[in-house]
């Protein structure tokens, strides 16, 4: 690899001849490697080898995770030089211009697109609006299937900071998480939460109890209402006031019923597991508990 790096210098430097690769580490287990180049203008000419073929696999080159354009620019080129000549060593130009593209500020994210559309289907909707100069679709892990977004930096930091003014994300937050990280680490809200000092809260097998458990860890002022406690203290404790209540539908109904959990100071209503409560004879106790809410919910 290191006489092919050598080679593909030829026409598309200006160092000259001589060792191009300075330092190399390989991660066998996970089947990549870190290279680091002599000179910045033969890491980007190093960016041709996207696509091409080697001992039958298909060579994928991408820069850093930290690779940041415009800092890199003030250091040399950050494209790979038109007079390369790949064939000079009989390489065909790989397809990196058409499928990884360059990173770079003009990537952009396209996500909401139809999770049954094909990786042909997806580029021949993006080239009707013109000429396409990268395509780098996210695919499912299992099945090989795009995930109907294309990722890009630019993309995920706009997402973060658009989920920070959305949600009103205060600083420091704590957020439980109840489905995997998926599409790009759930539209990047993992990011929004890192860039807000915030804390992720993960579960390893989602049910009512494991959630439960982590948000009374996490969240102040939750309380349980649910049969087999003193009603009493359940009262007192409403009235008290409390920011998250968690409760069985005969007991919150109940606390209703008393006046201790005022409806006008609920905010939002969560009904978690309808479908087993609703075929579990709830149905009525449900119904109640509606007609003492607020329109508004």
């Amino acid at each position: 690899m290191q006489l092919l790096l050598e080679d593909t210098a030829i026409g598309g430097n200006t160092a000259g001849p001589g060792v191009v690769v300075v330092n190399v580490y390989i991660n066998h287990e996970k089947k990549f490697a870190f290279v680091e180049m002599r000179t910045v203008e033969e890491a980007s000419n190093a960016m041709a080898l996207d696509g091409i073929m080697f001992e039958g696999v298909s060579v994928r080159v991408r820069r850093p995770s930290d690779y940041n354009p415009s800092l890199a620019a003030a250091l040399g080129p950050s494209q790979s030089s038109p007079h390369l000549n790949l064939a000079v060593v009989g390489l065909t130009p790989g397809h990196g211009s058409a499928v990884g593209g360059a990173e770079g500020p003009d990537r952009i994210f396209v996500g909401g697109l139809p999770y049954y559309f094909t990786e042909a289907q997806i580029k021949e909707l993006l080239e009707s609006f013109g000429p396409l100069r990268g395509f780098d679709p996210v695919k499912d892990r299992n099945i090989g299937n795009p995930k109907g977004v294309v990722y890009s930096h630019r993309g995920a930091y706009l997402n973060a900071l658009s989920s920070i003014l959305t949600c009103g994300m205060v600083s420091m937050p704590v957020y439980l998480w109840s489905v995997p990280m998926f599409h790009c680490n759930c539209w990047s809200f993992a990011w929004a939460m890192a860039a807000q000092g915030g804390t992720n809260v993960c579960l390893g097998n989602v049910t009512t109890k494991a959630y439960y458990d982590a948000a009374w860890k996490e969240i102040e002022n939750l309380h349980a209402c649910v049969g087999g406690t003193s009603v009493r203290d359940d009262q007192r404790i409403l009235m008290s006031g409390v920011h998250v209540v968690v409760g069985t539908p005969g007991r919150v109904f109940d606390m209703l019923r008393r006046h201790s959990l005022r409806p006008d100071n609920i905010k939002m209503f969560v009904l978690d597991e309808a479908d087993e409560m609703l075929s579990r004879g709830f149905k009525d106790q449900i119904y109640d508990i509606f007609q003492l809410l607020p329109s508004k919910i």
